[in-house]
């Protein structure tokens, strides 16, 4: 049986959890799971995210842990986004979301637009650096929507509020060597 090589957005999923091609008949190895396409809502998602906030007047960059409602509010955002950043506690500030990565580091395009993960051939920009004139590799990319499977959140200030960041979110002194 030879698989059928059609986009994945032609394929009709069936009850019985095999995808087949709408041409040919065949059986593509996809498998489904009814739940796939299950919707949860605000107080079933259990996700942490580390957003690290940029400050570009500063220059100074902010690390913020955020769960359960907060890190919520983010799922299904995209890179490039802008948001209200009342989610993290600062008023009158707003956002916008520059990039991700998910525990395995791997980095989130743009210009992908999945929610999850592919191998695409790159010739440079995010996610893969070409050393030699022309050359081009195939690295695994993230979409740019924000999943439960990111881990970090890289985000840039859009609008300021009242307040500095330096007052919201104080710089922590470094601690003593013990000698």
């Amino acid at each position: 049986m030879v698989p059928c090589r059609r986009a994945v957005t032609e394929f009709r999923i069936f009850t019985f959890g095999v995808a087949l091609c709408p041409l040919k008949g065949q059986q593509t190895g996809l498998r489904y799971h009814p739940d796939q396409d299950k919707k949860y809502s605000e107080n079933e998602i259990m996700v942490e995210f580390k957003i690290v906030l940029s400050d570009p007047k500063s220059g100074l960059s902010h690390k913020v842990d955020v769960s359960g409602g907060a890190a919520a509010f983010l799922m299904g955002k995209r890179v490039g986004d802008e948001v209200d950043a009342t989610f993290l506690g600062v008023t009158g500030y707003s956002i916008k979301i520059t990039g991700a990565s998910d525990r395995n580091g791997t980095p989130a395009r743009q210009n992908l637009p999945v929610a999850g993960r592919r191998k695409l051939l790159l010739a440079g920009g995010v996610g893969f650096h070409p050393v030699m004139d022309g050359e081009r590799r195939r690295k695994p990319i993230r979409g740019n929507e924000i999943t439960a499977d990111f881990v970090q959140i890289n985000a840039k200030v859009i609008t300021y509020g009242e307040k500095t960041l330096l007052e919201i979110f104080p710089k922590a002194a470094p601690a003593e060597k013990a000698a």
